[in-house]
């Protein structure tokens, strides 16, 4: 009786861990289709996530006032890529062009996703984002009546 309990407890523990490994996907024997419906499924997951003022924000230069609104936002990394990824916020848009020194803007690096960084976009700032994607809300002062 003992024998034919130990044996039917390590039936169940093998059962539960091979239960734990089922849940990775073995993307290998996917079809296109199959790989493109999961991207899309992963894709409205990760938005959902966000509220729903945000929108996608990817590498690039931003001057505010001209490519997006004055105003406080948030950018929560989703992706980063390359050896260093980075948000660079210049003071004016005169300081970008003349690539003026270091003390001319400050630099935030991009270490994973998730992490979450504040922007102020007063007019004429240059933000630059470097090897990272993500996406931006605008800070909503929820204490205001």
């Amino acid at each position: 009786m003992k024998r034919s309990l130990a044996v039917a407890l390590v039936l169940l523990l093998c059962f539960i861990a091979v239960s734990a490994f089922a849940e990775e996907i073995d993307l290998g024997s996917m079809s296109l289709d199959e790989l493109q419906t999961l991207h899309r499924r992963i894709n409205e997951e990760v938005s959902s996530r966000f509220p729903p003022e945000s929108s996608p924000f990817g590498s690039g230069v931003y001057i505010a006032g001209k490519s997006i609104k004055l105003g406080s936002y948030t950018f929560t990394v989703t992706e980063t890529f390359g050896i260093v990824s980075f948000v660079q916020v210049w003071q004016s848009e005169e300081d970008y062009a003349e690539g003026s020194s270091a003390s001319s803007y400050d630099e935030i690096t991009l270490n994973a996703a998730g992490q979450i960084v504040t922007l102020n976009f007063t007019e004429g700032t240059v933000i630059v984002i470097n090897n990272a994607s993500g996406v931006i809300s605008p800070v909503i002062a929820s204490w205001v009546p």
